[in-house]
């Protein structure tokens, strides 16, 4: 399995790719962005898929991002859910017409 997955260009030019790093209780897939923002992290343990957060994991509800077999399915569920919510936040900031960096905001 690679490290990183394919990039992806969303609307706005910011680039997103996911990169893996295994670890003792499972994967982290960790987001990784060209665009200066806070990232964010899944982590397949089984075939679980679950959000990181600062200090929980929080299992991953919906069914089409719910389970991954191995890896590389988990790093492409990853890709698919980064991507999905970047766009969201796009969108969100354009119907807005604020600057996409205030939904990425940690204040």
């Amino acid at each position: 399995m690679s490290k990183y997955t394919d990039t992806v260009t969303l609307t706005d030019g910011t680039t997103l790719k996911i990169r893996s790093e295994r670890g003792i209780a499972g994967t982290v897939f960790r987001e990784v962005p060209s665009r200066q923002r806070p990232a964010g992290s899944l982590m397949r343990i089984g075939t679980a898929m679950h959000l990181v957060t600062r200090s929980h994991l929080t299992p991953i509800v919906p069914d089409r991002w719910a389970r991954a077999a191995d890896d590389a399915e988990g790093a492409e569920i990853a890709l698919a859910f980064f991507t999905e919510s970047a766009e969201a936040c796009i969108e969100h900031a354009s119907a807005e017409g604020i600057p996409v960096e205030q939904c990425y905001s940690t204040t």
